[in-house]
Order: C-alpha cells, then sequence, then structure tokens
C-alpha cells in the first residue's frame, strides 16, 4: 500500500512539474526578463530529461553499467537541447545554462567512466578482494579529484560552445537579409530561398535581432532591427507556412514589438487551424487572453463592445483568404 502511495504522488509530482515546465514561456519578443523564454519546448525537455536521470539512480541499481551509461546521454542531451535551441532571449542566460549543463554531463561522465572501470575491477580474477577494494577506492579519489578540477573547464567549454553556435548562426543569416537593403518581402523573389533555416525555433532566434533598443529603461527600441526581424519572421513564414509555431512568432511580433493588435488577431487565428501541439496551443491561449484583455480596455470594459470587434477582425481574416483563393 505505501509503494502505490508513493508511486501516485511521485506521478502527480511529475504531471505538476511538467506543466510548471510547459507554462514557462514568455510570449514577449523585447521581454526584459532575465529568464524570460521564448518557448518552453526546452524546458519540458529538460524536466523530462531530469525525471528519467532520477528514475535511472533509484530504479536501475541491479544493472550499473546501464545505469550510469544512461545518466551519461540523459546528461549530455540536456546540455545539447540548451546550446541547439537556445531557449531564453538573453543570450548570456542561454550561455550560462549551457555551461552548467556541461558540468552535469561531464561529473555523469565521470561516474560513467568509474562505473565501467568498477565493473572491469571486480571481474579480474587475478586480484584479491583486499586489493579490489585498494584500487577501487585509488580510482574514486582519483576520478573525484579529477572532476572538481576540471569543473570550470567543462563551464567554459559549454559556455564556448553555445556562444559560438549563437553567434555563427545569427550572423551568417544577417547577413544575407542586410544585403539585400530595405526592400518590402512581398518584392522579393525567392524569398524562402535567402536563407534554409533548419526549423521555425531558428526564425525565432535570428529574429531577436529586434531586441536593440534606444533607450533600455524606457523599453524605446531600435527601428532599423525591428525592419530586419520582420523580414526574418516573413522568410521564415514562407518556408514554414504551415508551422503553427512559425506562425505564432510572428504572431508574438505583431503583438508585443509593433504592436499591431488587429494583424496579430488575425494571424492568431491562422495559428489555430494549423493543428497546434500542447506547447503551441497554450500560447496561444495566453496571447488571446492578452488581446481579449486590450479588447476590453479598448472598449472601456464593456464585453459586447469586445466581442463584436474580436468578430470583426475574425472576418477581416477570412475575407482575405477567400480574396486570395478567388
Amino acid at each position: 500500500m505505501r509503494m502505490v502511495i508513493a508511486v501516485v504522488f511521485s506521478l502527480v509530482f511529475i504531471a505538476v512539474g511538467g506543466l510548471f515546465a510547459l507554462a514557462d514561456v514568455t510570449p514577449n519578443p523585447v521581454s526584459q526578463h532575465w529568464l524570460a523564454a521564448a518557448h518552453a519546448t526546452v524546458e519540458v525537455k529538460t524536466w523530462a530529461f531530469k525525471t528519467l536521470i532520477v528514475i535511472c539512480a533509484n530504479s536501475v541499481t541491479g544493472f550499473p553499467k546501464l545505469q550510469v551509461t544512461l545518466i551519461f546521454i540523459l546528461a549530455t542531451w540536456l546540455a545539447y537541447v540548451h546550446v541547439r535551441w537556445q531557449p531564453y532571449y538573453f543570450q548570456w542566460m542561454n550561455h550560462t545554462r549551457a555551461g552548467l549543463y556541461s558540468m552535469t554531463a561531464f561529473v555523469a561522465l565521470m561516474l560513467n567512466i568509474n562505473g565501467w572501470w568498477e565493473h572491469t575491477l571486480q571481474h579480474d580474477t587475478s586480484l584479491d578482494l583486499a586489493s579490489k577494494a585498494a584500487r577501487s577506492a585509488t580510482h574514486a579519489k582519483l576520478l573525484s579529484d579529477l572532476a572538481v578540477k576540471l569543473l570550470p573547464v567543462a563551464l567554459g567549454l559549454g559556455a564556448g560552445v553555445s556562444w559560438l553556435r549563437l553567434n555563427i548562426a545569427v550572423k551568417r543569416a544577417l547577413a544575407k537579409f542586410r544585403a539585400l537593403g530595405p526592400v518590402d518581402a512581398e518584392a522579393i523573389p525567392g524569398l524562402r530561398d535567402i536563407h534554409k533555416f533548419l526549423d521555425p525555433y531558428e526564425v525565432e532566434i535570428i529574429a531577436r535581432c529586434c531586441r536593440c533598443w534606444v533607450d533600455y529603461e524606457d523599453k524605446e527600441l531600435d527601428k532599423e532591427p525591428l525592419k530586419l526581424a520582420e523580414l526574418v519572421i516573413k522568410a521564415g513564414l514562407a518556408r514554414f507556412p504551415q508551422s503553427a509555431h512559425m506562425v505564432l512568432v510572428y504572431v508574438n511580433f505583431l503583438g508585443s514589438v509593433v504592436d499591431s493588435r488587429q494583424a496579430c488577431s488575425s494571424q492568431l487565428q491562422a495559428a489555430k487551424n494549423l493543428d497546434p501541439n500542447l506547447l503551441d496551443r497554450y500560447v496561444i491561449f495566453v496571447r488571446g487572453q492578452q488581446q481579449a484583455a486590450h479588447l476590453l480596455q479598448q472598449t472601456g470594459g464593456h464585453a459586447e463592445s469586445a466581442l463584436d470587434m474580436a468578430g470583426y477582425v475574425e472576418f477581416q481574416h477570412s475575407y482575405r483568404q477567400v480574396l486570395r483563393a478567388h
């Protein structure tokens, strides 16, 4: 009975933690909060990997080689997802997290080496128990000392790789768009092929070039980077027209950066029709609540007027779709 209760409460804890991770998203590309994240994908994966590491550490004790190998793979993947997807708007936060998880992966590597070393030692028939115990203690101390001394190196290496990955990708992409000069996206032939984005997440990363302030305290943005970011996003829309996440990147840009509420509502409705996943559905919900609050504020708190305006925006979107089709 106690085991059943422990399992049930563990599952509840895992589920609640997963929901908190899912909600850890800030749909505002110019947020000045240090931990503001563009999407919750990395946080959800991080929670899942951490949960699996704890399960491995406590449930696979009968298979030590498998245990340490799984922990090392999961810890390495934790560092990789932060380097690959760069979830935070502030660059230094991405590099810090990547460095910290690289430290975790390095410790897991030492654990993995010690586990396999210990397994080989215990199966060595040429040694007696006393010799095995002495060598085991020597190996453990050697690896522990090595781990402590090299942890700063792992931190710097992880942060350095993250910095290189972000800056090389962003500079290469922005150079291609800056070479086009001040031109409207609609006037560019082959817009989708200017830069071969890997996925919509990379589009969002490169579009963070809009985070340039003339006055940081007053939150006044520089206009030129805004135009460049919009061009990047429209190229991403041309490359991933059926991606709900890509449309939500544009929605967040329209709603929080250029403050174009009508266009934001129109694109939000388009995102709903593209079969979004659970993470994107939450962003749609949050942005929808923000839009509704803005409409209520515009109409002086009259709900009926707000609903009429929302219906008008949706009608305008549907009308433009009909015009394009015919």
